[in-house]
């Protein structure tokens, strides 16, 4: 997973603010979906 800024407990919060809430929000998306194909994958290969 690329970051593109390192994430500090004082800037970090100051400069990203509310545009970290999308960065979030998509990573969360990602492992979902990565989740999801693994499992559908494992359920294929157990069939």
């Amino acid at each position: 997973t690329p970051t593109p800024t390192p994430i500090k407990p004082d800037d970090g919060n100051v400069k990203t603010g509310e545009s970290s809430m999308p960065l979030t929000a998509a990573c969360a998306v990602l492992l979902v979906s990565v989740l999801a194909v693994l499992m559908t994958r494992r359920k294929k290969n157990r069939e």
